[in-house]
C-alpha cells in the first residue's frame, strides 16, 4: 500500500496518492500544477454537486425548453403537436407527434381525422395563413389541376406586368 502524498508516473501521467476528504477512501488522483485534481472521491463529489435547476428528461409543456408545441418545418409549413389523448392523434407523424397545423384544423372542423389521399389547400398559397375560410379540403386528383392553374395565372400575371412595363418605357 503507498503512502499518503506519494507520488508516481503512472500511465501517461503523475499521479499522488490521497484520501477523500469527506469519506476517507484512498486512491491515486491525477496531478495538476502540482496539486490532486480533486480533494473528493466520485461518489463524494456526485453527492456534493447541486442539481441541475431543470431535468433534462422532462417532454413537452414540462421543459424549460417548450415553445408551445408549434414548429416550422422545411416546407415552411406550421406543425402542432398533438397527443396521445387526442382524438386526431391517429393523424400524427409517429416519428415526432406533429401534424401539419392546417391538416389538424379542418380535421378539427369536419370532427374526423383526415385521410392520406386528402389535401388541405391554402385558398391563397400562405402557409402560415391557417384560418379556416383560406383552407379547401380536396383529393389528389381534384388538387393537381387547381395548383397548376393557380402558378400558371401567376406566370401570366407577372409576364403582363413585364410587358406593360416595356409598353410604357417604348411610349415615353
Amino acid at each position: 500500500m503507498p503512502d499518503k502524498g506519494e507520488i508516481r508516473f503512472i500511465g501517461k501521467a503523475y499521479k499522488v496518492w490521497v484520501s477523500c476528504a469527506d469519506c476517507g477512501k484512498e486512491r491515486w488522483v491525477n496531478l495538476r500544477r502540482g496539486k490532486p485534481r480533486s480533494p473528493r472521491c466520485r461518489s463524494c463529489a456526485a453527492k456534493a454537486r447541486p442539481l441541475p435547476t431543470w431535468n433534462y428528461f422532462k417532454s413537452g409543456k414540462d421543459n424549460i425548453g417548450w415553445k408551445g408545441g408549434r414548429r416550422i418545418d422545411s416546407m415552411g409549413y406550421i406543425r402542432a403537436r398533438v397527443y396521445l389523448d387526442s382524438p386526431f392523434y391517429p393523424m400524427v407523424r409517429k416519428c415526432d407527434g406533429y401534424v401539419q397545423e392546417h391538416r389538424l384544423i379542418m380535421a378539427e372542423h369536419l370532427g374526423r381525422c383526415l385521410t392520406k389521399d386528402e389535401i388541405v389547400h391554402h385558398l391563397d398559397r400562405n402557409r402560415h395563413n391557417n384560418k379556416i375560410e383560406n383552407l379547401k379540403l380536396m383529393n389528389y386528383r381534384d388538387h393537381y389541376p387547381v395548383r397548376h392553374f393557380i402558378d400558371r395565372i401567376r406566370v401570366l400575371e407577372e409576364e403582363l406586368k413585364r410587358m406593360k412595363s416595356c409598353l410604357v418605357q417604348t411610349r415615353a
